[in-house]
């Protein structure tokens, strides 16, 4: 179904106010520990038709997929995507359209082929988990052949209060900022607070973490 979008008319400005909002996708089979996904969305629903969710008066397109490159579907859900007026490129009227998968993609399963595809699209951003330190070669990786196809503008969600150490979750910020000098990207990360799925409150303080440290991290990123 299409959206009622005069349900958030006057509330704020926001690019989402200009953009059709829907999904290719539902659900993930990955069934992290620390993901509601899971729960929300049970079952992996490979392709979703945009026809329906399109507003044609709308600049850009929000995707709401939790994990599309899961999709064996994938090369028809960018094709559906173009078919829909959002290729590279794209404009409606003077204005550039973007599209944005808005919860991210998995960089597990970007291989060449599926960057190729994305390419395709006029991205603004990728953007790409960073849950774990372990996941550092892999992600570098990924941020490279980003580049090698001219996707410039990215984001990435950095999740912390999980099981990770300060100095895991400072050192991934500072991956971006390096990556972002070396090959000219335009990298925003986005941290994610980790909070159990059957917590009551947001008090939650990780293993490694303090309620001091993670004052510190609400405070940095607020500014």
């Amino acid at each position: 179904m299409t959206p009622d979008y005069t349900l958030t008319n006057g509330i704020y400005e926001y690019y989402t106010n200009n953009a059709s909002l829907g999904y290719m996708t539902k659900g993930c089979p990955n069934h992290c520990p620390y993901c509601a996904v899971p729960r929300l969305e049970p079952e992996y629903v490979d392709f979703i038709p945009l026809r329906s969710q399109i507003d044609p008066d709308k600049k850009h397109l929000i995707l709401l997929d939790n994990n599309v490159l899961a999709s064996a579907e994938f090369p028809r859900i960018v094709e559906d995507i173009k078919r829909h007026g959002f290729r590279k490129g794209a404009r409606l009227g003077n204005a550039q359209r973007y599209v944005d998968f808005n919860q991210g993609v998995d960089a597990r399963l970007l291989k060449e082929e599926k960057m190729e595809l994305l390419s395709q699209l006029p991205l603004k951003p990728l953007r790409i988990a960073f849950d774990s330190i372990k996941f550092e070669k892999l992600y570098i990786d990924k941020i490279r052949l980003a580049h090698k196809y001219g996707i410039r503008h990215l984001s990435n969600f950095i999740l912390f209060n999980y099981d990770d150490t300060p100095e895991d979750f400072y050192r991934r910020l500072q991956i971006n900022i390096e990556l972002n000098e070396e090959l000219g990207l335009s990298i925003f990360s986005f941290p994610m607070r980790y909070i159990p799925l059957n917590a009551k409150d947001r008090k939650h303080i990780g293993p490694s973490l303090s309620a001091r440290l993670l004052d510190i991290v609400r405070i940095s990123v607020r500014k």
